[in-house]
């Protein structure tokens, strides 16, 4: 099994490296710790300052081609011959994923259980 799977650009031909939403939602998390933990010098260094919005960091990383900006939702899997010797591969969401700050099925799951363990504590009283 493959760690990760090479998708190119329908527009640019660019290769990039499908991640799935777990890992750009992993991504954010990260990044809203550096923001609040690192000072304004270091932030500056990646064009950033305590304000900005991993959220829209990521965004702005991961659902636009590298190279042309065309969207995450117009890549096909990469064949051979795609990738040329010394490409630079950077990581885009894989197209069967969408980014947004919706709950995950697992955490719809979990807060419905919640709820139902609340009610039932109540009705038990």
């Amino acid at each position: 099994m493959k760690a990760f799977n090479l998708v190119t650009c329908n527009n640019c031909s660019w290769v990039h490296m499908s991640v799935s939403d777990g890992y750009v939602k992993a991504w954010i998390k990260e990044w809203k710790g550096h923001i609040k933990t690192r000072d304004e010098d270091w932030l500056e260094n990646f064009g950033l300052n305590k304000k900005s919005k991993p959220t829209e960091m990521a965004k702005e990383e991961y659902l636009h081609c590298f190279n042309c900006r065309g969207s995450y939702k117009d890549f096909r899997d990469a064949k051979e011959g795609d990738v040329g010797e010394g490409h630079t591969i950077q990581s885009i969401l894989d197209r069967k994923y969408e980014l947004d700050e919706k709950k995950t099925r697992q955490e719809k799951i979990n807060m419905l259980k919640s709820k139902n363990e609340v009610q039932s504590k109540k009705k038990k009283k």
